[in-house]
């Protein structure tokens, strides 16, 4: 058997450590510019043994954080592998492989062991208990029935009783065990026990905890209790087919001849490595991943066990945890198109974040995608029809507004009390529901990006309209669509989600707002302030509107430059609070909702705004730039300029539509092609 020390090893030696180079495109047009080798994001990870193996699991859950470039988790160049994803790719891999070869496929199915507690449990290879102690688990069980409870202990014993292993459900012991066993010959518990459908806390731990000092260290008496592993499984009722095991294990030999032995492993491999590295795979490097399993074949393993260590080694491969595109010259400034393949893998986590499908894989295999615009332009619309094209709202269009914004925002409840969690929760799926509209989605009305701020229409429940003071639908409607004539409220800027993660806690910040309107939806940052000035308006400013002492601090000459651009904007989102609710005054005095823009047009309030906003040209030449970063992995350069006012104007030319763009922008060169890098000194 492959010990955990060696797949640790192997994977360090393949993954590297640190971050990865980026790319600086030196030449102007028509360079397509070069993608630094991209690892799998947590959400990309998780799609894809979604659908490559079929789990419901969520391993990546539990990676470290991505890091965000130019506002996006998938840009390639930030996406680095450290010591810790190392150790959680092991540990996702063990458990994907375990799942997929359970001979049985109980609905529920949990399983912990040391890798998944927290450091002050753990003790080389197992969970430790120095003191009575419990380990809890938050569990969905599917249905009423009878479960059952395993686990392999073992305990540091101390006369004059055995370590004591505790069971408990909801905060109830159920069951008390007594570990006779010790580390080297661990003893296995197991049980049934009754649990109602629904959610519990199921937890294991030490029940009698004993430490008698002496002063030879010899006779110091210390009992605690060791656990390997611990595993809940049901109902024992139910015992069907695993199916993620059928999916995967497509042959069993009908002899112990070796030679089909041999050959069922070819065609299960073969597969799953063609889908899980996306692309074919050669006689060699299935033979390479088999010899892993004749390893295990050869200590005593059965032909399923013996499978396990090469669908580790796929799912450990850097060939499966990145997005690989090479370049016959790695040093050469010489453009060249994508592989068939690479061009199915940029496509489908563009769309999808998740693996290409059977079908990409085999128009991959036959050469069509790039000999052909047509079948490459129908793939698109087939897959934009598909539901896990909703990823584009759920990540591109939620990244793009910053909406994970709100998820931070605090505010004060004593001059808040009527903002809630729940209605933090519904403000972001409103402006989800609204975006989605705008997107190229099965379903979705396709409005002109033109109309992402005047649109009056939003998608409400009962309690987000009467927060608004709008009249809604009713109680049994979770979410309707609702027409805002004759409201204060209409398009994307209105809504509570971008109105209270731009603000303060206790009051709104027309400096926040405008800043957010220029990054997000125009893509003219304003610079920071200049070293040393402060930022806060002070006790010492007037009294009055925040507006006025806004224009107080923008007297002062080192904070004109920046706040003549946000300011305006910001102020005409005033007749909104800090939670997004309409008011007529601030502090008493009336709001002054007016302002000019930089190119000298006036207005009133926040509908004349987000009138003047929505014709300006940075509005779609900002969708450009921002689904270019998201589609291909890095932000465009100089020498993108020119590919970006050409998809602004096909963007124009369809009224705003994204379907359009989208199909403009997998057609660019940028999408299609790379080239290589010099090394560092190196002339090109």
């Amino acid at each position: 058997m492959i010990t955990q020390s060696r797949w640790r090893a192997w994977l360090l030696s393949l993954l590297g450590l640190g971050p990865l180079s980026a790319c600086s495109p030196k030449e102007a047009e028509p360079d397509p510019g070069r993608v630094t080798l991209h690892r799998l994001n947590r959400d990309e990870y998780n799609n894809t043994v979604r659908d490559l193996l079929g789990t419901s699991q969520r391993p990546a859950d539990q990676f470290p954080s991505d890091d965000i470039g130019f506002g996006f988790d998938n840009v390639a160049q930030v996406l680095s592998v450290s010591a810790p994803h190392v150790e959680r790719y092991l540990r996702a891999a063990e458990s994907l492989v375990d799942e997929v070869l359970r001979p049985d496929g109980y609905p529920l199915s949990v399983a912990l062991q040391v890798g998944d507690v927290e450091a002050r449990y753990r003790r080389r290879n197992h969970i430790f208990f120095a003191s009575n102690a419990q380990m809890p688990l938050r569990v969905e069980v599917p249905q009423s029935g009878s479960y059952q409870i395993a686990a392999s202990a073992f305990g540091d014993q101390a006369p004059p009783d055995p370590a004591q292993m505790v069971f408990a459900v909801d905060g109830t012991t159920v069951r008390t065990v007594s570990v006779t066993a010790v580390e080297a010959s661990p003893q296995t518990v197991s049980f049934e026990l009754s649990l109602t459908a629904g959610t519990h806390m199921v937890s294991f731990g030490f029940g009698n905890d004993l430490y008698v000092p002496d002063e030879d260290p010899k006779k110091t008496l210390d009992r605690n209790l060791g656990v390997f592993w611990f595993r809940l499984t049901g109902p024992t009722s139910a015992s069907p087919e695993n199916s993620l095991r059928r999916r995967v294990i497509t042959c069993m030999p009908s002899t112990p001849d070796p030679s089909e032995w041999r050959s069922c492993a070819d065609q299960i491999v073969a597969r799953l490595a063609r889908r899980a590295f996306r692309r074919s795979v050669s006689p060699e490097e299935v033979r390479e991943l088999r010899t892993l399993s004749e390893s295990a074949w050869s200590e005593g393993d059965d032909f399923v066990s013996g499978l396990r260590p090469a669908l580790l080694a796929v799912l450990l491969s850097p060939r499966f945890l990145y997005r690989v595109e090479l370049d016959e010259n790695p040093s050469s400034l010489t453009p060249h198109k994508l592989t068939d393949f690479e061009l199915a893998t940029r496509l489908s986590y563009f769309l999808w974040s998740s693996m290409p499908d059977d079908e990409l894989l085999r128009l991959a295999e036959q050469s069509r995608l790039s000999a052909d615009s047509s079948v490459l332009v129908d793939q698109v619309r087939r897959m934009l029809d598909d539901p896990k094209a909703e990823t584009l709202l759920s990540r591109f269009a939620s990244q793009w507004l910053s909406l994970d914004g709100l998820d931070s925002a605090s505010p004060d409840v004593k001059r808040f009390p009527q903002f809630t969690d729940g209605l933090r929760a519904e403000m972001k799926q409103e402006t989800k529901l609204f975006v989605r509209e705008f997107l190229p989605l099965l379903g979705s009305r396709e409005l002109g990006l033109h109309k992402l701020l005047t649109e009056p229409l939003t998608y409400l429940t009962t309690d987000l309209a009467r927060y608004y003071g709008i009249p809604g639908p009713p109680p049994e409607v979770k979410w309707e669509a609702t027409q805002l004539q004759g409201t204060p409220r209409q398009g994307l800027l209105t809504q509570g989600s971008v109105l209270t993660m731009t603000s303060y806690p206790g009051r709104t910040s027309p400096v926040k707002r405008g800043k957010w309107i220029l990054e997000q939806l125009l893509c003219s940052p304003p610079p920071p302030p200049p070293p040393g000035v402060t930022t806060e308006l002070g006790s010492t400013m007037s009294s009055g509107s925040l507006r006025q002492k806004l224009e107080e601090h923008r007297r002062k000459p080192e904070c004109a430059g920046c706040h003549k651009l946000m300011d305006p904007l910001g102020f005409g989102l005033e007749s909104f609070d800090a939670v997004g609710q309409f008011r007529t005054k601030d502090e008493g005095l009336p709001i002054d909702s007016s302002g000019e823009l930089q190119n000298g047009k006036t207005f009133t309030g926040s509908e004349e705004l987000s009138s003047l906003i929505a014709q300006d040209p940075r509005l779609l030449r900002c969708a450009v730039r921002k689904l270019f970063t998201y589609a291909i992995g890095r932000a465009p350069t100089d020498t993108d300029e020119g590919r970006v006012e050409a998809l602004t104007s096909s963007l124009t030319a369809a009224g705003g539509a994204m379907r359009q763009l989208v199909l403009s922008l997998i057609q660019s060169d940028a999408f299609v092609s790379r080239r290589g890098e010099p090394e560092e000194g190196a002339t090109p």
